[in-house]
């Protein structure tokens, strides 16, 4: 059965734990199963045996599953259409889709295709928690998934509705409180002053409230953040403590792993990092941390386990510690395994790691690892890296490009990939345009488009200012 967060030590299962049995459960298509350990969870919640914070755990656990397993959730409705806690968990599937699909640009980056699809997954997302909260008794938690998904659109009537339903519903209720408090945030358009104004309400009539407890820990966390920065480690560790009894959760925790590994006392880093993994499953910074620590005291194995579990997450800094540790140039002690570390390429592409995008090029363009020379795959999985910026795919594809070698013979752009290799630090792209280049190559490719992007710069500099004084003269000559 699901269970609530578990004490550091116990035998209970850990968030991680539990994220890939719910994870396999719903990937293996067992949505009988699923649905009765999450409804299980949500009847002790009901009978006062189990917290909001509990189940918000579990949920959050479907932020695990991938973009394109919305079918998977889709089927778990379709076979169980009475399902409220199916519901539930599509709704906040639907959450973290959303912002996935929309990315973390600025609005004036986002196209609107993107806005577009974002809209239609919260539009699932609506639906599914205003249909939940039919289906399962005292839902403050479907009513928290709809005024979080409302900061998006401004939905600021129905929030207030909301907000006041929740708290009818619960007057302890946690997400609604939290939630609801970001939307009154200034760059969500709320007014100067609203959200301190609703904390002051809280504080009058929940004075005990969970999300009023979360909110006072929040400014407790960012002062301990800035006195880690100032190196001012004891305060910080001190703040980070304060925070975690203010509102046990895993940010409170992780950070204070931090301070503590700063401070150099690994051993209650490593017990602090344990517990926070009891709250949440999907922080890649405490299995990184933990992994760090892990190592300093010579635990491989444990650092390596969690260095595995940090690139299912999408860590970069995972991928090149592990790939560094398998070929031996890494971790002192640690074994050296060649051949684990080409699987960890295809390991960490899967999860778009643009190293291991790199790495591929390299096997595919040695033929290494039983995968057989290919330089034309080569090229391409060049090309995926030098896409995301990596300055050795950057010397790699240059070289092919240069020789055509599995790519159309291509010196000015290998020179351009070199140029911008070499300005990343990137050695061998620097020794490749002093070996390479003859003497009017050079001027060819690098003297005359500098030329170039000298004048291309200095016109896109002058031309706003050309262009308001052509407009001035016209008004004056026109008025």
């Amino acid at each position: 059965m699901v269970e609530a967060p578990a004490a550091a030590g116990s035998s209970k299962r850990n968030a991680w734990q539990v994220r890939e049995h719910l994870l396999g459960l719903l990937r293996a298509g067992s949505y009988g199963a699923l649905d009765a350990e999450l409804s299980g969870l949500y009847a002790r919640y009901l009978q006062g045996q189990a917290r909001e914070s509990d189940i918000g755990m579990f949920l959050r656990v479907m932020r695990g599953a991938g973009l394109d397993e919305m079918a998977k959730f889709d089927a778990w409705i379709k076979q169980m259409p009475e399902s409220g806690i199916a519901l539930l968990a599509r709704g906040t599937f639907t959450i973290n889709k959303g912002a996935q699909v929309r990315g973390s640009g600025y609005s004036n980056t986002v196209s609107r295709g993107k806005f577009d699809e974002m809209q239609r997954i919260h539009d699932t997302g609506f639906a599914d928690f205003a249909a939940a909260q039919e289906k399962l008794p005292r839902c403050s938690m479907c009513l928290s998934g709809l005024i979080n998904l409302a900061k998006h659109r401004g939905l600021r009537a129905e929030s207030q509705r909301w907000i006041t339903q929740a708290l009818e519903i619960d007057p302890n209720a946690l997400y609604a409180v939290i939630n609801y408090s970001r939307l009154l945030e200034t760059k969500w358009g709320g007014a100067a002053g609203e959200q301190e104004a609703f904390m002051e309400q809280m504080e009058k009539l929940h004075p005990s409230n969970a999300g009023l407890a979360a909110l006072k820990a929040e400014p407790v966390r960012d002062r301990a953040a800035v006195l880690l920065r100032d190196k001012k480690v004891d305060q910080a560790i001190d703040a980070y403590r304060t925070a975690f009894q203010l509102f046990p959760e895993h940010n409170a925790l992780s950070n204070l792993g931090s301070a503590l590994i700063a401070k150099k006392q690994l051993p209650e880093a490593i017990d602090v990092l344990t517990q926070a993994l009891d709250y949440e499953a999907d922080d890649i910074h405490i299995f990184e941390r933990r992994a760090w620590a892990y190592q300093q005291v010579n635990r491989h194995a444990d650092a390596e386990a969690d260095l595995v579990i940090a690139l299912q997450l999408g860590s970069r800094w995972a991928f090149e510690t592990l790939f560094r540790s398998y070929f031996g140039n890494g971790a002192k002690g640690a074994p050296v395994n060649q051949a684990k570390a080409y699987a960890l390429c295809d390991k960490g592409a899967l999860q778009g790691i643009p190293e291991a995008f790199w790495c591929l090029g390299g096997i595919y363009y040695f033929g290494q690892n039983g995968v057989p020379k290919d330089p034309v795959k080569a090229a391409l999985w060049f090309e995926r890296a030098v896409a995301k910026d990596v300055p050795g795919a950057k010397t790699d594809l240059g070289i092919m490009l240069w020789d055509g070698d599995g790519a159309i013979t291509d010196k000015k752009r290998a020179t351009k990939l070199w140029r911008e290799a070499a300005a990343q630090g990137e050695t061998r792209a620097a020794e490749k345009l002093e070996s390479r280049l003859s003497a009017w190559e050079h001027f060819r490719y690098i003297t005359l488009e500098s030329a170039r992007e000298t004048v291309s710069g200095w016109i896109a500099a002058v031309t706003p200012f050309v262009t308001a004084l052509i407009r001035w003269f016209k008004f004056l000559l026109l008025g």
